[in-house]
């Protein structure tokens, strides 16, 4: 399971938390870090950007994963001034594991 938390800093990075949940033999969810994460963002004018964790040849500096503890990674994503739709899919062990997929909105600042 993956769960996805955001907020915006204020340099106009979109800060988002993704946490890594296993179950245990017994049933119970608990943190656990996967073997690989990879996060490709889509902005509104078409570039895609990438970053994993561990990090890997080709990865831009527009997307960052960072491990904060045992199954809690950091994803900072560069917003710059596009505004419009962007998309964001997180995927674990190369596809083997939980994937999720969050859409958000940059509006221009007023």
């Amino acid at each position: 399971v993956i769960r996805l938390g955001s907020n915006l800093a204020p340099d106009g990075t979109a800060m988002f938390k993704v946490q890594y949940v296993r179950e245990a033999p017994n049933g119970v969810p608990v943190e656990a870090d996967p073997d690989s994460i990879r996060v490709e963002v889509r902005r509104p004018d078409g570039v895609r950007m990438v970053a994993n964790y561990p990090e890997a040849e080709g990865d831009g500096g527009l997307v960052a994963i960072t491990r904060l503890w045992t199954g809690n990674y950091a994803v900072q994503v560069y917003l710059g001034t596009h505004t419009g739709r962007w998309r964001m899919k997180v995927i674990t062990n190369d596809g083997y594991g939980p994937t999720e997929e969050v859409e958000f909105q940059v509006a221009p600042a007023t």
